[in-house]
């Protein structure tokens, strides 16, 4: 399996008190990085409604490498 990278956007909504990426929106952010993968693989999220399936997520985690804040200029 190839890797698969893309740059995601923060929104402010993203963020806590302190200026750190909260949990909620890694999560989020993994699920609507998924659908792209497919998307971009020829199965775009119309596939899934004509097919009357969808993407199920039987156990999610998440591995915390280093902390991500806003950028600063």
């Amino acid at each position: 399996m190839e890797i698969y990278s893309k740059a995601y956007e923060i929104r402010w909504t993203d963020l806590d008190a302190n200026g750190h990426v909260r949990y909620s929106a890694y999560i989020d952010a993994t699920m609507d990085q998924r659908y792209r993968v497919f998307a971009e693989h020829g199965f775009p999220p119309e596939a899934f409604l004509k097919l009357g399936i969808g993407l199920i997520y039987t156990a999610l985690s998440a591995q915390f490498l280093r902390e991500v804040r806003l950028a600063r200029p």
